[in-house]
């Protein structure tokens, strides 16, 4: 770990001598072989870390459109809920509407209950002046006969 660390901040001393125009340094063919190697694993590094990063990104991407669609699906429920609320609303304001005249006929029949009441009150007290009227009849044809 050590020797890596050493190598590194080797390697960073060699990059700043390169960026100061301080190639010289590098003359000799170990510092080269070095320094290519060194380049080669931080480019080979990078790569991998871009593949990985962009993996990560498609990955989440993948996953923001399955929630698009998730969402998607369920506005399309939630339209579909709203327009049958709107059409039942519209029933129940309809049956309501309906409903007031059906309440004025049961009105309008508990008139009539009351005039077949008294109907019959008259048909009963008819009945029982008929029947007087049959009794004193027969009474006076018996009276006749003898």
């Amino acid at each position: 770990m050590i020797r890596l660390q050493g190598k590194l901040v080797h390697f960073k001393k060699q990059r700043t001598t390169l960026r100061n125009g301080g190639a010289t340094h590098l003359a000799s063919p170990t510092r080269k072989k070095f320094a290519g190697e060194s380049v080669v694993r931080f480019a080979t590094n990078l790569e991998e870390s871009k593949a990985q990063e962009i993996s990560n990104l498609q990955n989440s991407l993948q996953e923001m459109q399955g929630k698009r669609d998730e969402t998607n699906a369920l506005q399309g429920k939630l339209d579909e809920t709203n327009a049958l609320l709107v059409k039942e609303r519209e029933n129940v304001e309809k049956v309501i509407i309906e409903a007031t005249p059906v309440i004025q006929e049961k009105e309008v029949i508990a008139e009539d209950t009351a005039k077949i009441d008294a109907l019959t009150v008259e048909v009963e007290r008819l009945k029982n002046l008929d029947g007087e009227e049959s009794e004193d009849a027969s009474l006076l044809l018996s009276l006749a006969k003898a």
